[in-house]
């Protein structure tokens, strides 16, 4: 059995191309849908080939009686290359899209148009998100573009009514203390332990409820504070 002939050159380019597919099927994170992936490298593959296939047919004398078999072979060589080093690239950069942000929000029509706040029950959701600079060379420094897309990775949980911290009970077991806010509030950046009002609740050792949205505007938040207060018990609101 030659390995070189056309025939066996094509099947093992066909096994490769498969194999290559496969491989991008098991190293894409999960919820990372590799359809634009490899459309991207099947129209690679496709014109790398078609313009190898003209390539060396061109550059074939037409006399040679194995003309199309040696262009076949050859093709066959280059877009087995293509696609292994292509799919490893392509494997590569799924597994940056690891990096893509569990899906935190719902809308609420409730608190005014456009509004948006925490799903509930959330476990462990996966938030990365720009980390802002905080050395003042990075936005004078030749370098800063790189610099400012450093990303920040935490994680949140939220209580079945959509909130961080642990379930509501009503009436309130003492003292309860709303918190209403942003991102600061919520703690963006942080878990779910070092937001403030997780602190102030240790401090305090009373009950201390994180209602914070992030970018929750004033409007919003007042529209929450609104429908929400009055059915938690809250003793003090800090907005």
């Amino acid at each position: 059995m030659q390995l070189a002939s056309p025939r066996n050159l094509t099947i093992a380019t066909a096994v490769v191309l498969v194999a290559v597919g496969g491989g991008l099927a098991i190293v894409a994170p999960h919820g990372v849908s590799i359809t634009p992936t490899l459309v991207n490298l099947g129209l690679l593959v496709a014109g790398v080939g078609l313009g190898s296939a003209g390539l060396f047919a061109l550059t074939t004398p037409n006399d040679d009686p194995h003309r199309w078999g040696n262009v076949l072979r050859s093709t066959c060589v280059i877009v087995a290359i293509v696609a292994a080093g292509g799919g490893i690239r392509a494997g590569l950069d799924l597994q940056q899209g690891a990096q893509i942000s569990d899906d935190l929000w719902r809308d609420a029509p409730e608190l005014g148009p456009g509004a948006v706040v925490l799903r509930a029950n959330l476990v462990n959701a996966r938030v990365v998100a720009p980390n802002r600079p905080h050395d003042p060379t990075d936005i004078t420094s030749w370098d800063r573009l790189e610099r400012t897309q450093r990303t920040r990775t935490f994680y949140v949980n939220t209580n079945s009514q959509g909130y961080r911290g642990g379930e509501w009970t009503t009436p309130a077991p003492g003292f309860r203390i709303a918190c209403v806010g942003d991102s600061v509030t919520f703690g963006w950046g942080m878990t779910d332990n070092n937001a403030w009002p997780a602190i102030l609740g240790r401090v305090l050792e009373e009950d201390v409820l994180n209602m914070g949205i992030p970018a929750g505007e004033t409007e919003m938040l007042t529209r929450l504070v609104e429908q929400k207060i009055p059915t938690i018990n809250a003793d003090i609101v800090l907005f």
